[in-house]
């Protein structure tokens, strides 16, 4: 999970990912501190999700 190419990600695979982030602190005290952000999924996730959202916006306006 923490190697995720975002290149072409839909955004639901962007959100899925961080949501598994997420639900995986629960269950595992520090792993989002100690092994996502550090691995670059949180960024990715977030960057891939921004690209989306300014495509979408350019195709609006």
């Amino acid at each position: 999970m923490s190697g995720a190419d975002l290149t072409d990600a839909p955004a639901e695979l962007a959100i899925a990912l961080l949501t598994a982030a997420y639900r995986a602190d629960h269950f595992s005290n520090g792993i989002l501190e100690n092994e996502f952000i550090p691995s670059g999924l949180v960024s990715r996730c977030l960057r891939r999700l921004r690209e989306l959202d300014s495509q979408s916006q350019g195709l609006d306006g």
